[in-house]
């Protein structure tokens, strides 16, 4: 009964509704009663509403310089256009659905300008790379390139500069955080657990695609071994 009254009452409405929903209440009033109000659904869709209020968030960290607070929201802002993409996969590749890749494909680079290789942030570094490399897989490459492949080709870049960072902070401060990603072999660091994971998803999908030298990366990967994609 309490919320009841609460969504009836004006002066409630005043304080904890949004703009939109205060205009809602002046349309019921004027009809004069709380259920007159129209029930037909919001014409933002939920993504659009994700989108517009990490947007605003975004230009707010912006302008009081919280850069590794911009950097998630470019995270989550990538992260949502990755959502649209997958949610009509199979169709065919529009324009607009090129320009929603690459302004996703964007998002994660200056995602990447906060979370780099040499940063505190590795496991935010990791997370933003492999969203990079299944952006990269979401779009036809021209001349006839595998994407999945350039998805491999991305993840393995960045695994090698993580190996040389392991290698460089031996004994040193950073070490136990890297140790938890990186496999071991003899007393060389030879992989990073998630992105050899990660090649391996995107491997598989070109070895069912019949894409010429695949199944050679695939066992690069799963050898441990260095990983050449080719050019």
């Amino acid at each position: 009964r309490l919320g009841v009254l609460l969504m009836q009452s004006p002066r409630h409405q005043e304080r904890i509704a949004p703009p939109d929903a205060k205009r809602a209440l002046d349309s019921v009033q004027e009809k004069g009663s709380f259920l007159d109000v129209d029930s037909s659904p919001p014409t933002e869709s939920l993504a659009a509403l994700a989108n517009r209020h990490l947007s605003r968030a975004l230009k707010g960290f912006d302008e009081i310089g919280e850069n590794r607070e911009m950097a998630g929201c470019h995270y989550h802002l990538a992260t949502l256009a990755q959502q649209e993409l997958e949610a009509s996969a199979g169709r065919d590749w529009t324009t607009s659905a090129q320009a929603k890749q690459s302004v996703a494909v964007r998002h994660c680079q200056k995602a990447l300008e906060v979370f780099n290789v040499d940063s505190e942030h590795l496991r935010e570094h990791l997370d933003v790379t492999i969203k990079l490399a299944a952006l990269t897989a979401t779009a036809p490459r021209k001349g006839g390139g595998s994407a999945d492949l350039a998805a491999v080709g991305i993840l393995a870049q960045t695994e090698v500069r993580i190996l040389e960072r392991v290698r460089a902070t031996r004994g040193g401060c950073g070490l136990a955080v890297d140790l938890e990603e990186v496999i071991i072999q003899g007393t060389e660091v030879v992989a990073v657990k998630t992105l050899r994971r990660e090649m391996g998803r995107h491997c598989q999908a070109a070895v069912a695609k019949g894409v010429p030298n695949a199944k050679v990366v695939f066992a690069q990967v799963l050898r441990n071994e260095a990983v050449d994609v080719g050019s």
